[in-house]
């Protein structure tokens, strides 16, 4: 009987041997070896997508192959492994697309796992020499091997012109390196494991670069530096209406600073990890777009002027060496696209990272920085809102505001009713273990929620002065409020000539951010006609760097006190973004959709806004 006969199928270039029943599909023969065949169709013939290469053993094409297949394909033994039959021992070779592939899986965020889809592949190839008087070149050698495993690709000109002399060197065992579908190298031996990335946070304040294993998606090292603007000098609307006001010179002092930023990151990331620089083949770039506009030259004068509109909103790839950043000769640089005005690639990110696009329950994520943004809604409808009032929470405009560096306050304790170890009234976290310097957003809230709960601070925002306050607290937190020419102070450091003071300003700019911020959530409740149970989940990203106790974050009145128990802190969401933009060429769709299917609101505009300002800024 035909069943019990027993073939040999040899499969590459996974060099596999099979052994199966005569009339046994192909499919069959290589789902037993462990291979899975894209076969949507379930074996009608109809989708061609298991299309294999039979190079010994074909059987004669079916009806479904006559017609789907061209002449000279069947002529060279492509088959449809969902209706071919194993009639006689076969080798065949199953082409990259036709494949199954079981993708390594990528925790981004707490919201978000993704799967491990690179734009960059390197392949160790075996090469045979081609014969003399064989009439095969040394491209078609090249391009046929990767063909099998990879599929088709092209080969740029300048590496055709070096490519006699790479294979010689090699002795023919050299590791392609494809981006996209284009071969942009050939390394001498096997270089497989060696392929880095780097992702960037482009911020206002603080530029945070990751490095990136591409092979399994794990971060290797971190860096972050102060952005290009000064510490006094932190406005960036200010700054571009200043510099460019001589076009071409302002904008490459712009682009140069920044550029020189990247730079002094990666080299400190590649002599911290013992990463050769040449192994380091893309980088992601996210942030405002502003900050995406003067990272790739772009004139980004119509954002700061009245109609706000950028001059690129879809993504960039664009030269690394071009742009001047220092990486694999080959590298090239992939910027997020943007939405409107200054809202670029740290929005996406925000989506992205609370993977708002992808699901159909209403999502809340706000971020907290120098350009605050708000979202709501689902992969059906999502409404955001961006306010630059928000720059309370990235440290800006408040007094001894600091970035998170060494010297900052990162979070305070008070010790009432009991003394700390060193006898203080109030414990202060510094980074770095140091004389603190000044204090972060951070901090800022925690300080806000104690004095809230003791009730140092009014509803209305204002700081009680001593004599209001003498019968109801101890002379130790007593002793701590002062005033200036703006109202009362409440001071949590005054040693070594340094003293660092919430003022009543202080207090203002945060009424104000936190203020902008639940109107714009109130208000597009209004738009979508939901209510607060309608919203599932409720993310909270911040500046690179910085931590929020969500507590405090919700006894402020940032968010309603019921939504505590359903919010997260994603972190750094634009970092993340980056990260999964360079690891997943799926995520850069996705982006790329929703640059244009989220809606932007101008809240400010609206006649409501104002009210429900008015209320929310109280605590």
């Amino acid at each position: 009987m035909n069943n019990e006969i027993k073939l040999k199928v040899n499969i590459l270039p996974d060099e596999k041997e099979v052994i199966c029943n005569k009339d046994t599909t192909i499919l069959n023969a290589c789902t037993s070896a462990g291979i899975m065949l894209n076969a949507p169709c379930s074996g009608e013939g109809t989708c061609g997508k298991c299309v294999v290469q039979v190079i010994e053993g074909a059987s004669a094409p079916d009806s479904c192959e006559f017609q789907l297949l061209s002449g000279t394909m069947l002529k060279t033994g492509y088959r449809f492994a969902c209706r071919s039959k194993v009639n006689d021992n076969m080798r065949l070779i199953i082409p990259s697309e036709s494949r199954i592939v079981r993708e390594k899986k990528v925790k981004a965020s707490t919201a978000r796992v993704l799967s491990l889809r690179p734009n960059i592949v390197k392949m160790y190839l075996r090469l045979q020499q081609p014969k003399e008087k064989a009439g095969v070149s040394h491209l078609e050698v090249l391009e046929k091997a990767i063909l099998r495993r990879f599929g088709k690709i092209e080969t740029p000109l300048e590496l055709i012109r070096r490519l006699p002399n790479i294979l010689k060197a090699a002795n023919y065992k050299v590791t392609a390196v494809i981006m996209g579908r284009r071969l942009t190298d050939l390394e001498i031996g096997d270089t497989t494991r060696d392929i880095f990335g780097v992702s960037f946070d482009i911020g206002t304040n603080v530029i945070a670069g990751a490095l990136i294993n591409i092979n399994n998606g794990k971060e290797i090292g971190t860096v972050s530096d102060i952005s290009f603007l000064s510490k006094n000098d932190r406005d960036l609307k200010a700054k571009i209406t200043t510099l460019l006001r001589n076009p071409e010179e302002g904008l490459k002092e712009l682009q140069d600073a920044l550029i020189n930023r990247i730079n002094g990151i990666i080299t400190e990331l590649i002599s911290k990890k013992k990463i050769r620089r040449e192994h380091i083949y893309e980088m992601s770039a996210a942030g405002s777009s502003v900050m995406q506009h003067i990272l790739l030259g772009i004139n980004p004068t119509s954002l700061v002027s009245a109609t706000h509109h950028p001059v690129i909103k879809r993504s960039i790839d664009a030269d690394a060496a071009a742009l001047g950043i220092n990486l694999n000769r080959m590298a090239r640089v992939y910027v997020m696209p943007s939405l409107s005005g200054f809202v670029g690639g740290d929005a996406i990110s925000l989506i992205l990272s609370a993977a708002m696009n992808k699901d159909e329950n209403i999502k809340l994520a706000v971020g907290l920085g120098a350009n605050g943004i708000i979202i709501l809604g689902s992969k059906d409808r999502m409404l955001i809102y961006s306010t630059s009032a928000s720059s309370a929470f990235d440290g800006i405009h408040i007094n001894n505001g600091m970035l998170p560096s060494e010297g900052a306050v990162e979070d305070i304790k008070f010790n009432l009713g009991h003394k700390h170890k060193k006898g203080k009234d109030i414990e202060l976290k510094v980074i770095g273990n140091v004389e603190p310097e000044g204090i972060t957003s951070g901090a800022v809230v925690a300080l806000l929620s104690e004095l809230k709960r003791l009730g140092v601070i009014e509803k209305n925002g204002r700081i009680r002065s001593k004599e209001e306050l003498r019968n109801s607290l101890d002379s130790a937190i007593l002793n701590r409020i002062g005033s200036d020419n703006n109202g009362n102070t409440f001071t949590i450091y005054n040693e070594k000539r340094k003293k660092i003071a919430l003022t009543q300003r202080d207090v203002k700019e945060i009424q104000i951010a936190k203020g902008t911020i639940r109107a714009a959530i109130e208000i597009m409740k209004g738009i979508l006609k939901i209510t607060d149970d309608d919203i599932m989940e409720v993310y909270l990203s911040g500046t690179y760097g910085i931590t929020y106790n969500l507590e405090r974050i919700a006894d402020i009145g940032v968010f309603p006190a019921n939504y505590l128990e359903k919010l997260e802190y994603l972190g750094d969401s634009t970092s993340i973004g980056a990260k999964m933009a360079l690891l997943s060429k799926d995520i850069r769709a996705e982006a790329e959709i929703i640059s244009n299917s989220v809606e932007y609101l101008d809240l400010a505009s609206r006649e409501d806004f104002q009210d429900e300002f008015s209320i929310w800024m109280n605590f």
